[in-house]
């Protein structure tokens, strides 16, 4: 439906799913339809902002396009925390603005984190 070739379609779902840090969008992304390429833009933009303040704390930080979170309560910004020597995330949190009201007939805002023990 792209008009994508084999490679070209191969290479650019590797980077919308596995991105390689600070690699650039692939050329084969011009032909994404016009609301993808902008809602990547856009994605892309909102993210570098808090990727500046947390390289300005020394923290490694980049985005992932396509990347899926392990728990469907997110409804904003997620993130996963990886440690050298570990596979698996060892801090995970973001904003859940909906989880709230699936529980009790309230409308609140939340974010937060979990430090998982186990792993560590």
């Amino acid at each position: 439906k792209f008009s994508l070739g084999e490679v070209p379609a191969r290479e650019l779902a590797l980077w919308l799913f596995y991105r390689a840090h600070a690699s650039p969008i692939p050329s084969s992304a011009k032909f994404l339809p016009e609301f993808m390429q902008s809602a990547l833009a856009a994605s892309e933009h909102d993210c570098e902002v808090l990727i500046q303040t947390l390289t300005k704390d020394g923290i490694q930080a980049y985005w992932q396009p396509l990347s899926e979170p392990k728990s469907s309560y997110y409804s904003g910004y997620f993130f996963e925390t990886y440690a050298k020597g570990f596979t698996e995330p060892i801090v995970r949190g973001g904003v859940y603005n909906d989880l709230v009201s699936r529980y009790a007939d309230i409308e609140a805002g939340a974010c937060g984190f979990a430090l998982d023990l186990l792993a560590l």
